[in-house]
């Protein structure tokens, strides 16, 4: 059960009185955020970070939309992409010798995507984007899922 303070109005000296709130009430004013990302290892690691390279540069290419230090906007996604395009080079120059460096390097590129599509589907989906910048996000959110997919 949550609480909440109700104080006179006007002074702030004088104690607050505690009104309690039901559970039900909080849950609805204040659902849960579910902060897990769902990962599932990939078929095709290697071939899909290829492809997440290549949208990645593509997408970089056009500083106007994606930049550091928002230079472009979307400071968000311009460290997401960073962090897919470390996952992807990772396993890209992983040389397969211990199975189990290569499977958390596939998981951690399997993460890094879902992270990124989901930050492209969201300003793809902003009612404030531009034209341009939800064209842009909604192509590099299908090219992603597109690698992803292999």
């Amino acid at each position: 059960m949550g609480e909440i303070a109700d104080r006179p109005t006007g002074n702030r000296n004088l104690p607050a009185k505690i009104i309690p709130i039901p559970a039900e009430a909080t849950q609805t004013l204040w659902p849960p955020v579910s902060t897990t990302v769902t990962a599932v290892a990939l078929a095709k690691p290697r071939e899909a970070a290829a492809l997440a390279l290549r949208a990645i540069d593509t997408t970089s290419q056009n500083t106007n939309f994606i930049g550091p230090n928002n230079r472009g906007g979307h400071q968000g996604l311009y460290n997401d992409l960073r962090s897919l395009r470390t996952a992807a080079e990772n396993v890209v120059n992983d040389d397969g010798a211990n199975e189990a460096i290569s499977a958390s390097l596939n998981l951690k590129l399997s993460q890094a995507f879902v992270t990124a599509i989901a930050r492209a589907d969201l300003i793809a989906n902003r009612d404030t984007e531009s034209a341009l910048s939800v064209k842009l996000c909604r192509e590099l959110k299908a090219a992603l899922e597109n690698a992803k997919a292999q």
